[in-house]
């Protein structure tokens, strides 16, 4: 007997050994209709967690807690109106009971990080109900999976540790996945599963993204520009492409890897073109027009495939991590003639005392720029900012991070960032709006073009748009202004609308994608479409881009409004004449306009210097409507509705070591 007592007595005090630890706790709170109403408060104070709430006569209250949001919770405390924790991070609910043990009410969940990040950021820990996570991630996809143009955002981040094989990430709009961990390798999830059957084709599958995860399972990422992958690992084979019913495939045009492992082959299927770059894969299968890759191991050969062994300079982008018991910013060392896929495990670390969480339910362009003097690095929560004034950076080494394709739209005819000229700024994840009133730039990097080249600004994942998402008329004369000299750029999308809610030639103003006027400046994975003049003018000398897609203007009305002094229309991406030193890779040029007789002279403008480099550039055309005369300058190589065949018609010129005004294919 006295063992029994003995065994049970040790066992009582392993359970409150086991009740006081937050990382642990199995005793769920008994579901009940809800007759008391308990409204819990949190606040934090000197590293503690003080809970509040308002209690009633002949009413007892117990504090539950777990480690994690659909973790299992468990009976911490009895207490009357107030209970102070140690812990930081643990997720608290409170229950009223009457003096026989009823529940009679439970409040809602609080936390810290409910508190820090907002209603629409999920945070998750390995300790969570695997069933729970899913129903949570099916949720938000049900909501968004259709939501082409809305101001819902939405991110999930996931804690260190191994999850259940059968959780997916299914993607949809205006939604990011990250993990927390130091490296890709730290948080291990089932698979991604990013489709394209809701809507017959991938072609719109816009505006999200995916990184610093390891997945078990093979996956799917369907999808085309304004996305990311980045610092994945995925065990088995990667599908860039979706199929209906039949099997057959679903159009997409992407898109965007990087610093990622494949450990299988990688299946682009209808993927139009595709940028990978500082990765490892196990094979490739599949090309349409134009996949370009730089630095990737096992990358491979053929005509519609360009290879660069290495890029000349690169930082990963900067992330969030949950380290040591709070959150940080990771910020990768500078590398140079980088290729294959790095740990970042030499990342410096910005603490949490240095990070600002910025929210759009609280913050304009004043209190964001007021952290920013004071010294604070910026996370953009999910939302749409409407910013009256500039969010301007005139520090060096600055970091905005936004998270779940964070927004930032001109409200007043302001730009939405200045970048003054200061070295090693980072601004990444955000997505830039046109507003309702005339705006010169969406986005200005540099003032006088100072020299940056030890320590560069870089923009990853920033996307730009003018038009599509209201009905009003939009403006931006440029989407992205680059004046300082070495800026980088790593994942760029620059969209006047197509399609969309005020959309046309006289609604959606928008002449330039981008105006490069610094020198030495680096894109890697350039998209611009759609603008009425040049979708990239390039002024700059050293100018080097590694993969370019675009779209040249559907909606040219007439070829009187579209005249470039006496050229006809305007060419897609054009060098200025002075400049004597440019280096291109994998350049893509497509057409399809909407209006009979329009003519462009030249889908590509070049000086024709020694210095001008270009490898691989193709041209296409969608429509059996109007005429590109030429590819490059005056080439001699043109389409026009005579030449097309079943209303398409292909032109590509795989190689040659420089431009010359004449030149044979």
């Amino acid at each position: 007997m006295k063992k029994w007592i003995i065994f049970a007595v040790a066992l009582l005090a392993l359970t409150l050994v086991t009740v006081a630890a937050c990382d642990d706790g199995k005793t769920d709170i008994p579901v009940v209709n809800s007759p008391v109403e308990v409204k819990l408060t949190l606040t934090t104070e000197d590293g503690n967690t003080r809970l509040g709430w308002q209690t009633q006569p002949d009413v007892l209250y117990d504090v539950y807690r777990a480690p994690s949001r659909y973790a299992s919770y468990q009976v911490i405390a009895a207490a009357e109106g107030s209970y102070t924790d140690t812990e930081r991070y643990c997720y608290y609910k409170v229950a009223a009971k009457n003096s026989e043990g009823k529940i009679l009410g439970i409040s809602d969940v609080v936390s810290e990080e409910m508190t820090l990040f907002g209603d629409n950021v999920y945070i998750f820990a390995p300790t969570d109900n695997p069933a729970e996570v899913r129903n949570v991630i099916n949720s938000v996809y049900s909501k968004m999976e259709t939501a082409h143009f809305t101001n819902d955002r939405y991110a999930f981040f996931f804690k260190s540790g191994a999850y259940d094989r059968n959780i997916s990430l299914r993607v949809p709009f205006f939604t990011t996945f990250a993990g927390l961990g130091v490296n890709q390798d730290d948080t291990t999830v089932g698979a991604i599963n990013c489709e394209g059957d809701w809507n017959h084709t991938s072609l719109v599958n816009f505006w999200r993204g995916v990184e610093n995860l390891t997945f078990s399972n093979t996956s799917k990422w369907a999808v085309s520009q304004g996305t990311y992958l980045r610092d994945v690992h995925v065990k088995g084979d990667l599908y860039l492409y979706d199929t209906d019913t039949k099997g057959d495939y679903l159009t997409a045009s992407g898109g965007f890897l990087a610093n990622s492992r494949v450990d299988g082959t990688v299946y682009s299927g209808s993927q139009q073109q595709w940028f990978t770059r500082n990765a490892n894969i196990g094979s490739w299968q599949g090309g349409v027009w134009n996949m370009v890759f730089a630095g990737v191991k096992n990358a491979p050969q053929g005509s519609v495939y360009t290879s660069v062994n290495a890029l000349p300079v690169l930082r990963e982008k900067p992330y969030l991590v949950y380290e040591n018991g709070n959150y940080a910013i990771k910020v990768p060392a500078l590398k140079y003639e980088s290729a294959n896929y790095e740990s970042n495990a030499t990342a410096k670390t910005i603490s949490f005392d240095n990070i600002y969480f910025a929210r759009a339910d609280r913050d304009n362009a004043a209190t964001i720029n007021a952290n920013i003097v004071s010294g604070k690095h910026i996370v953009f929560l999910p939302g749409v900012y409407e910013l009256e004034a500039p969010i301007v950076v005139n520090r060096a080494d600055t970091v905005l991070l936004g998270t779940g394709l964070a927004t930032l739209v001109s409200t007043k005819g302001n730009s939405c960032l200045e970048v003054g000229d200061v070295d090693g700024v980072s601004v990444s994840g955000l997505l830039f709006d046109a507003g309702t009133k005339a705006t010169d730039t969406l986005v200005k990097v540099g003032n006088s073009g100072g020299v940056h080249a030890d320590n560069p600004t870089f923009l990853y994942d920033c996307f730009f748009r003018v038009g599509g998402n209201v009905k009003d008329n939009t403006y931006a004369d440029i989407s992205l202004e680059i004046n300082a000299n070495n800026c980088v750029t790593d994942n760029i999308w620059l969209w006047r609308a197509d399609h969309g809610d005020g959309v046309g030639w006289d609604s959606n103003n928008g002449d330039f994608g981008a105006v490069v006027n610094g020198d030495n400046v680096k894109c890697y994975g350039l998209f611009g479409e759609h603008y009425k003049k040049n979708n990239i003018l390039w002024r700059g000398n050293g100018g080097y881009v590694v993969f370019y897609q675009s779209e040249i203007a559907y909606d040219v009305p007439s070829n009187e409004r579209w005249a470039n002094g006496g050229t006809k229309g305007f060419a897609s991406f054009e060098v200025s004449e002075d400049v004597t030193q440019f280096t291109a890779f994998g350049m893509g040029i497509y057409s399809n306009f909407w209006v009979d007789g329009i003519e462009l002279d030249s889908a590509l403008r070049v000086p024709d210097a020694s210095g001008i480099r270009l490898t691989y550039v193709c041209a296409f055309a969608m429509s059996r409507k109007g005429i590109v005369h030429n590819v490059i300058n005056s080439d001699g190589l043109f389409f026009d509705q005579s030449d097309i065949n079943a209303g398409t018609h292909f032109r590509q010129i795989p190689f040659y070591g420089r431009f010359e005004s004449t030149f044979t294919v």
